[in-house]
């Protein structure tokens, strides 16, 4: 599955481009910020295809999220994504589900 972060006026898209469809519950972004690093699971199930997820904000970063996968056998890959120009916003709400603090 390849992702990309794609910035705009109203913030950052996450497209995500399957070849099959992967259950909810599965990807997460993540991201290290002030001692913590914080994760935020994809809702909704991935179809195959170009999903896109509009209007997301996080704080400045040293890097952009890096998207992650609860699965081994899911392979992720961080190559360009063209966005699609009559594409719906896949939608949902992204949940922190987890927080862990460095030392």
């Amino acid at each position: 599955m390849k992702w990309n972060w794609v910035c705009t006026n109203a913030g950052y898209t996450l497209l995500l481009q399957s070849d099959k469809e992967i259950p909810e519950g599965l990807l997460y972004y993540e991201y290290f910020w002030g001692g913590t690093i914080l994760r935020f699971e994809i809702p909704n199930e991935i179809r195959a295809g170009i999903n896109e997820y509009r209007n997301l904000y996080f704080p400045e970063l040293p890097g952009l999220p890096q998207v992650q996968t609860k699965e081994k056998n899911i392979k992720l890959s961080g190559e360009a994504i063209q966005i699609p120009r009559s594409k719906q916003d896949t939608g949902g709400k992204f949940s922190l589900f987890s927080i862990f603090h460095k030392k």
